[in-house]
């Protein structure tokens, strides 16, 4: 049965450890200059401008491989770089191993975002390699849900988890990683969405112009004051229902996908597997994707010349209705070409479906 190690302190200690190492320089955190709310097609979005993303070199215009097992993996562990890792967090999976030689225990890395572009933005990596066109396991779902309400029990802020699965949805690196970022300005604009909905019975399709699924948690058991080691049958309650709406998650996009034309799908295997998926306390989304990048035209930028574009690499953040840029032209840019259009072209058409 598994159960985790995350306890009510964590929040705190990662607020704590993501301030010091931001004085101390060893990660960089990309400064919101402007914060724009924007509402585009029955969502709220948050565009933020910080002026070092300019600097950044553009997206890679070829597809990470993410079936290459990195020489170097920057997330393998045990030791990170300075200032980068919070602690540990472990799954137990049961008393006894259940095959001789298995471990009898999963470890999960905190660690923070290199390249954070919110305050206390971190990772939960696994120690195990797996690769980030894996499919979430159990014991990484509770261990998502555990941090989720951590934060919900501890100080009462709320948590997105979300996760790149796959080339198509912005994922560089192939070491498996969730990461998580506090609730901005309330709840991210697909989630808010859900919350005015009636909960559906089943997973659902939100009404949005692109296919993005929902399904809601309130039937989910939640642990409680010290946290469910202290009760692996509710542990595996938890991790066990949390796995099954994730399946029916897939299931339900692979039964939208099986009515597109062929011609229309991306290329068989890991890129056409491709979603980006959220966790929050009160639902579980994912939005299969059919592209990473998108060409934007310049209309707002001085010495603008016709057919001039800008590419944007769009990943879960965007689908969480979290925008980021470099220079307010382009926030401009990316408000007249529309943020619904921009997801459109990296998701499955409604109209198509």
């Amino acid at each position: 049965m598994p159960s985790a190690t995350v306890d009510l302190g964590l929040p705190q200690r990662v607020a704590a450890s993501f301030t010091d190492a931001v004085q101390q320089g060893h990660i960089s955190l990309f400064y919101s200059s402007n914060t724009s709310r924007v509402r585009d097609n029955n969502l709220t979005h948050l565009i933020h401008t910080c002026p070092d993303l300019a600097r950044k070199p553009l997206p890679a215009p070829k597809t990470p491989d993410l079936h290459i097992h990195p020489r170097r993996d920057p997330f393998e562990g045990p030791d990170f770089g300075k200032g980068e890792k919070v602690e540990d967090v472990e799954v137990v999976l049961s008393e006894t191993p259940v095959v001789e030689g298995q471990p009898k225990a999963k470890i999960y890395s905190v660690v923070h975002n290199l390249h954070a572009l919110a305050e206390e933005h971190f990772m939960a990596i696994p120690r195990e390699f797996r690769f980030q066109t894996s499919d979430l396991l159990p014991e990484d779902l509770l261990v998502a849900w555990e941090l989720v309400q951590a934060y919900e029990e501890a100080g009462g802020r709320e948590l997105l988890c979300f996760f790149n699965g796959g080339p198509l949805a912005g994922a560089s690196q192939s070491h498996l990683h969730m990461q998580f970022i506090p609730f901005q300005q309330g709840p991210p604009g697909p989630e808010e969405l859900a919350r005015s909905l009636p909960s559906p019975p089943k997973a659902s399709r939100l009404p949005l112009p692109y296919l993005h699924l929902y399904t809601t948690l309130e039937n989910v058991p939640t642990p409680v004051s010290a946290f469910s080691k202290e009760d692996p049958v509710l542990s595996q309650t938890i991790a066990t229902s949390l796995h099954e709406k994730y399946k029916e998650l897939l299931a339900l996009a692979a039964s939208y996908k099986s009515t597109v034309d062929e011609s229309r799908l991306p290329p068989a295997g890991v890129k056409r597997a491709s979603y980006n998926f959220f966790l929050t306390k009160n639902h579980m989304h994912l939005v299969p994707r059919t592209d990473r990048l998108v060409m934007v035209p310049r209309i707002e930028s001085k010495d603008v010349r016709p057919g001039d574009e800008w590419v944007i690499s769009i990943n879960g953040l965007a689908y969480a209705s979290y925008w980021y840029v470099g220079v307010e032209e382009e926030k401009r840019d990316l408000q007249t070409y529309g943020l619904s259009r921009v997801l459109v072209e990296c998701a499955y058409d409604i109209n198509l479906l």
